[in-house]
């Protein structure tokens, strides 16, 4: 379990990240992409 973030809540367009130390002392990182804003090929 997470203990406190690291980092507040970033929107990066299509993206969200977040970061996390955990009760040892590690970081964890978060991140969601909308993929149906991200497009393709020939978009």
């Amino acid at each position: 379990m997470a203990d406190k973030p690291t980092s507040i809540l970033r929107r990066l367009g299509i993206l969200y990240n977040r970061s996390f130390d955990d009760p040892d002392g590690h970081v964890w990182e978060a991140v969601w992409m909308d993929m149906s804003a991200a497009g393709g090929p020939g978009d």
